[in-house]
């Protein structure tokens, strides 16, 4: 079961590290004007780091607990899916959602949310 929890808790980093990539891939992808694609490229990952910094990490003074933490989690990750799916990308999108609620019920069983 350590094994179980460790793994979840790496599994949790590798799909901040994907939502923080896709945000970024996703703003430098838009049809619009270059400076705008920098633009949105990025500040969607630097607005998602704050964010999760604030809100979201162990050690923060304003994490946020039970269903308010889950409910933006969800949200967030549910961001990443639907940009993953306006870019063409359905599969990857599954997968993401897949392991998303994978990671979140498993956190939730170990209480490390």
């Amino acid at each position: 079961m350590h094994l179980l929890k460790i793994s979840n808790l790496g599994l949790s980093f590798l799909l901040e590290l994907c939502a923080l990539f896709v945000s970024g891939y996703w703003g430098l992808t838009l049809k619009v004007d270059r400076p705008l694609k920098f633009m949105f490229g990025l500040s969607m990952p630097i607005v998602l780091m704050i964010l999760w910094g604030i809100l979201c990490a162990p050690s923060s003074v304003y994490r946020l607990s039970g269903f308010k933490l889950i409910a933006l989690k969800v949200l967030i990750f549910g961001g990443i899916t639907l940009l993953l799916v306006s870019m063409d990308y359905p599969k990857q999108a599954v997968i993401f959602a897949v392991l998303v609620v994978i990671n979140l019920l498993v956190s939730s069983y170990f209480k490390t949310l």
